[in-house]
């Protein structure tokens, strides 16, 4: 029973002209994909961390081989712009005892057919810092709210992906009719 439900739905959504995410970007990047990132030098650890998290998007949604340079189809260009840092609440004797991080990536890439894409995406997110925290736990706490502002970051730019690439199927298929 339950492979013909399963039957029956993929039926259904091959009818209705569903297609997944990873056929749109291999649309524009091909079967494999070299990540290349220019990190913030104040803040190391988390440019490896979008790396990561980039290279993970890749894999997972899209289905795209993460490749060293000289074998990958296409190449992308993550830059870690900026990372700001601002107090959004002050306890009674003036100290910030919250921040918002808000995290700009900029992307640079050119599809399989040659057409070169600039993104440029945000994130943000925000953390707690009182004076009963330790050094280390106001760090960690920091470094997790800009991973997290990281994530949402790259996010948009899976989701803009998604968009350029289902775009130039429909350019495509209008320019054969």
């Amino acid at each position: 029973m339950k492979k013909l439900l399963a039957l029956v739905l993929v039926l259904f959504l091959i009818g209705c002209g569903y297609r997944p995410l990873a056929h749109f970007a291999r649309e524009i990047f091909g079967k494999s994909i070299y990540v290349e990132i220019i990190i913030d030098p104040k803040f190391p650890k988390s440019g490896v961390l979008a790396k990561d998290i980039l290279n993970k998007a890749f894999l997972s949604r899209f289905h795209l081989d993460v490749t060293p340079k000289d074998k990958a189809q296409s190449k992308i260009l993550m830059d870690l712009k900026s990372i700001d840092f601002t107090s959004i609440a002050q306890d009674d004797q003036g100290f910030t005892t919250h921040y918002k991080i808000t995290v700009d990536i900029d992307f640079k890439y050119k599809s399989i057919y040659g057409e070169e894409y600039n993104v440029s995406t945000s994130g943000s997110s925000d953390y707690a810092s009182t004076a009963n925290m330790t050094s280390i736990t106001t760090e960690k706490s920091q470094l997790d709210a800009i991973n997290l502002a990281v994530e949402q970051a790259i996010n948009k730019f899976v989701s803009q992906t998604f968009y350029q690439g289902a775009t130039y199927l429909k350019k495509k298929k209008n320019a054969s009719h």
